[in-house]
């Protein structure tokens, strides 16, 4: 963060204290404040911030942000909410920096897409991007507290799980180019419908001036659907789509290598990706279009890919000392995205097993069980053995024995899980382990490597 002064962030806040000492940082964990931080206050679920502001004190902090009052040794700006007090914050601080800005949101895809994008710009440009899943109300400002003069480009992911929560975000972030990825079936409990998450993923053109940049996959039918009926420069970008404004060409995969030639907005080029699967084309292709549209010429486009890697539990390839590949895809999940890694796994060379360790996805309300055996389904086409775990494990197990697939097992424990998994690894195997972020698979793919 730029050094501000504990009076302009008063101004920011619309409140007014004479005082110009430098504050350097806004932090909301008491031990991560050092000396000269702003202190801002959040009541949690299991926590309230407010008990420790004479931490943050002690520190440290030369300023506090709180709701409730509180006798301090530091000056204390009150607020009536200092969640929305923080988002006041970041959007004014990032107004001041006039950086370029883009915004990547979508139902799966998102997070690889942001590090294609990062990857990409970062051939040119210095950028700061969304680290972990810091993509909500609360971590988007602190990503953007960590934008400096030295930033040129902030790649900021928005999630959600509700409606209002990205117009929230991109009335923060303001972008001057955002991305969609794909209108999935995450979120289907709180929004009910495609229809529905087609509407909550489209605020993000909410903080948007006209004629800003909208990236779009243009494979996608509902993105489509949208064509025309905005005030942005609308690009759709795929590979089977009608009407793209980039496409993907001559697709190749060769072992753990993807190229392709993405055609269109005047350019031809050559892409090489250190990855599998169809689907990371697609990923890629925003990127590309993004760094057209910021004048990056074809070079720095493609080695910006070409340096691109997965980020943790996100198609991590690893191979053990015994010579099992393991495919870490664990982060996150959704049909979309399940689908996609079971093809990766189908698609592996490897003379041995093909074993999926698939985790319950979240979140798909009245779909669930029947999303988790069409899952289940696939698997029986694309490994030899399924291991399941977490509440919708019976569901994939359904789907999976359903279509003939002899050997398949249940797991509602993590250790029983790792310790089945030993027996039936062997040298030349390949393992695919994907779930919901909330079944932590990666706990077994610790254990299974140790």
């Amino acid at each position: 963060m730029e050094k501000q002064t504990i009076r302009q962030l008063a101004a920011w806040l619309s409140q007014t204290i004479n005082n110009d000492t430098p504050v350097t940082n806004i932090v909301t964990d008491s031990r991560k404040v050092t000396e000269g931080s702003a202190y801002l206050a959040i009541k949690g679920e299991h926590f309230n911030g407010h008990d420790f502001i004479n931490s943050a004190i002690e520190n440290g902090a030369v300023l506090i942000i709180s709701e409730e009052q509180k006798e301090a040794a530091v000056p204390v700006l009150y607020v009536k909410d200092t969640i929305k007090a923080y988002g006041i914050l970041a959007a004014a601080y990032l107004q001041s920096l006039q950086k370029k800005v883009i915004a990547v949101t979508g139902s799966v895809g998102k997070t690889t897409t942001k590090e294609y994008l990062a990857a990409v710009m970062g051939s040119r440009f210095k950028v700061t991007k969304t680290e972990g899943n810091l993509n909500n109300h609360i971590g988007l400002p602190q990503t953007v507290f960590t934008i400096g003069k030295e930033t040129e480009a902030a790649i900021l992911e928005m999630g959600m799980s509700g409606f209002g929560e990205i117009a929230y975000l991109s009335n923060i972030a303001k972008p001057g180019m955002s991305i969609i990825t794909k209108i999935g079936v995450s979120h289907m409990e709180q929004l009910g419908s495609r229809e529905g998450i087609l509407q909550a993923k489209m605020e993000i053109t909410e903080g948007m001036k006209d004629g800003a940049t909208l990236i779009l996959n243009g494979d996608d039918p509902y993105l489509c659907s949208i064509k025309g009926t905005t005030s942005l420069r609308e690009l759709y970008v795929g590979i089977t789509g009608e009407s793209l404004d980039l496409k993907a060409e001559n697709i190749n995969q060769t072992g753990r290598l993807l190229t392709f030639n993405a055609i269109g907005l005047g350019r031809n080029i050559e892409v090489t990706l250190h990855t599998m699967g169809l689907h990371q084309v697609q990923n890629a292709l925003f990127a590309i279009a993004a760094g057209i549209e910021c004048g990056l010429c074809d070079a720095e486009i493609q080695q910006g890919l070409e340096d691109a890697r997965a980020a943790k539990m996100r198609q991590q390839f690893i191979e053990t000392e015994g010579g099992i590949h393991l495919i870490n895809d664990c982060y996150n999940a959704a049909p979309e995205s399940m689908e996609a890694a079971l093809k990766v796994l189908s698609d592996y060379k490897a003379s041995g097993k093909k074993i999926a360790v698939l985790g319950s996805m979240l979140e798909l309300g009245t779909d669930t069980e029947a999303r988790h055996e069409e899952v289940g389904t696939l698997a029986a086409s694309t490994a030899d053995i399924l291991l399941t775990y977490g509440p919708s494990a019976a569901a994939l197990l359904k789907g999976a024995t359903s279509a003939g697939m002899k050997h398949a097992e249940a797991f509602t424990d993590k250790e029983a899980l790792t310790a089945k998994l030993k027996t039936l690894a062997e040298k030349n195997d390949v393992l695919l382990f994907k779930g919901s972020r909330a079944m932590a698979l990666e706990e077994v793919v610790e254990q299974f490597i140790k």
